[in-house]
């Protein structure tokens, strides 16, 4: 009796400390020291969106189209980004928002802007970095790991603004290499 009440103890301690789980336990997608999850699995570090004015919500047509890449480093604490335009004209702002793509929601980091004068641009836009200082509104000081969460589920996307569309000349849904 005494064994099984000690092996039960020891079960209970190395569970409460995490060295073990139970299936399905809410920390399966917890990161571990080598940037996988506890099932192994590595958290993506780059990421994409193809930028286009039928994406907008609602779609415009627009003779502008684009490309925007991350890639993170939670190590460091940075995002590395590039924006790239073909046929941008008029160009003021791009943004990081937080939402679906069927939705518009509220801007968490400024990439580029606001320039005054706006500028055409048929080429790289901007290239540049993030740290979780950049982060404003609904991510102001939170860490920039809330940020990539949003990356990683999909719930983020570049929108370039123009003068001629203010609330956004191209857009794109940013997902995983």
């Amino acid at each position: 009796m005494r064994t099984v009440f000690t092996t039960s103890c020891v079960i209970l301690a190395c569970y409460l400390s995490g060295c073990i789980g139970v299936p399905g336990d809410m920390n399966d997608n917890a990161m571990n020291d080598n940037g996988a999850n506890d099932n192994g699995d590595a958290r993506p570090t780059t990421f994409a969106a193809t930028l286009t004015g039928g994406a907008q919500v609602p779609a415009i047509e627009s003779d502008a189209s684009g490309s925007a890449t991350f890639d993170v480093d939670e190590t460091t604490g940075i995002i590395s980004y590039r924006i790239d335009v073909a046929n941008g004209t008029g160009i003021v702002q791009a943004h990081i928002h937080i939402g679906a793509s069927d939705e518009n929601g509220p801007v968490v980091a400024f990439l580029f802007g606001a320039a005054d004068p706006a500028v055409d641009v048929d080429g790289e836009l901007i290239e540049g970095s993030l740290t979780a200082d950049d982060l404003i509104n609904d991510l102001d000081g939170a860490p920039l790991s809330d940020l990539v969460d949003a990356l990683i589920a999909g719930n983020a996307y570049v929108n370039v603004h123009s003068e001629a569309n203010a609330s956004g000349e191209v857009r794109g849904q940013i997902a995983a290499n």
